[in-house]
C-alpha cells in the first residue's frame, strides 16, 4: 500500500469515527428527553469498557500492571469530566453549537503542555487563541443570552478533553494504548456508577435501545479513530476531527429542524481555523524534533 493510500484509508477511518459521534451525540440528545445524564453517561463508559474486555483478555491482568497509576487516574478523570460537561450541555442546547463548542480542545492543549510537559507553544499560537476563542464567543453570543451555564459547560468538556489528550501524550512514552484505555474506561464507569444508587430509572423499550446504542457506538468510534491513526500520521487527519461538528450540525437539522445563524457559521469557522492551525503546526514541529 503506497502511502497516499494510508493516508486516504486513515482519512476514511477518521470521517467514520467521526461520524459515529456524531451519532452518539444525537443518542445522547434523545435520550436525555427521558433519562438522567448520569444514566446516559454511565452506559457510554459501561459499553466501551465491555467493547475492550476481548482485547484483554489475551494478555490477562499482567498487561494491566502500571507503575504510573496516578497519572492514569487523573487523566482517566478528566475523561470523565469531559463527556460528563459535554453530555450535559449536548442534552441542552442545539447540537451543532455543543459540539463545536466541546470540540475546542486544540485551544487549551498548547497551555497545558507547556504546563505539564514543559513543552513550547507552536509559533503564532497567541494569535491562534485569540481568534479561536473570539468564535467561541460568537458561538456563545454573549448578550443574546446565549451565554449560559450550558454554554459554558461545553467549553468546560473542551478543557478537559485537552487534559486528557495531554495525558495521554504522557503516558504513551511509557504505556500501552490498551491500558490507558482501560484505566479511562473502568475508572469513568466506576465513577459515572455512583449517580445511579439515585438517580436510576428503569429504561423501557426504545430507551434501552438508546441507551446501550450510544455505548456501542461510542466504543466503534473509538476503534475507528485507532485505526485512522495507525494508518496515518495525525498532522493528515487530525483535522478531520472537526467533520463530527459538521455531521452534528445535519442531524441538528433533519431531527430537530434548527439552523445555525450567522454568527455561529461566523464562530465556527474562527474555531476551525484556528484549532486545524494549531494542530497542524504542533504537529510539525514535534515531528521535527525527533
Amino acid at each position: 500500500m503506497t502511502d497516499r493510500e494510508r493516508v486516504g484509508l486513515g482519512a476514511l477511518f477518521m470521517l467514520g469515527s467521526m461520524l459515529l459521534f456524531s451519532l452518539v451525540s444525537v443518542g445522547v440528545k434523545l435520550s436525555a428527553r427521558t433519562m438522567p445524564d448520569g444514566m446516559i453517561v454511565f452506559f457510554r463508559n459501561a459499553g466501551a469498557l465491555a467493547a475492550l474486555v476481548p482485547f484483554l483478555v489475551p494478555g490477562g491482568w499482567t498487561a494491566l500492571k502500571t507503575s504510573r497509576i496516578g497519572v492514569h487516574l487523573f487523566r482517566s478523570l478528566a475523561g470523565w469530566a469531559s463527556i460528563v460537561t459535554c453530555f450535559f450541555a449536548l442534552a441542552r442546547m442545539p447540537l451543532g453549537d455543543g459540539m463545536l463548542l466541546s470540540y475546542t480542545s486544540p485551544l487549551f492543549v498548547p497551555w497545558i503542555s507547556s504546563v505539564w510537559m514543559r513543552e513550547r507553544p507552536p509559533r503564532g499560537f497567541a494569535a491562534a487563541l485569540v481568534a479561536g476563542f473570539a468564535g467561541v464567543a460568537l458561538v456563545m453570543k454573549p448578550g443574546f443570552g446565549m451565554f449560559t451555564g450550558v454554554a459554558v459547560a461545553a467549553v468546560a468538556s473542551g478543557f478537559f478533553g485537552a487534559l486528557t489528550q495531554v495525558g495521554d501524550r504522557d503516558l504513551t512514552r511509557t504505556e500501552p494504548v490498551l491500558r490507558i484505555v482501560f484505566y479511562f474506561s473502568a475508572v469513568s464507569t466506576v465513577v459515572s456508577a455512583v449517580p445511579l444508587f439515585w438517580s436510576w430509572k428503569t429504561p423501557q423499550g426504545a430507551e434501552w435501545f438508546l441507551l446501550v446504542g450510544t455505548g456501542v457506538l461510542a466504543a466503534f468510534a473509538q476503534l475507528l479513530l485507532t485505526k485512522a491513526y495507525r494508518h496515518a500520521s495525525p498532522a493528515h487527519v487530525v483535522p478531520l476531527i472537526y467533520s463530527a461538528v459538521a455531521f452534528s450540525a445535519v442531524w441538528d437539522w433533519l431531527w430537530w429542524s434548527h439552523v445555525p445563524d450567522a454568527l455561529s457559521f461566523l464562530g465556527a469557522g474562527l474555531i476551525f481555523f484556528a484549532g486545524v492551525f494549531i494542530l497542524r503546526r504542533s504537529r510539525a514541529e514535534f515531528a521535527s524534533v525527533q
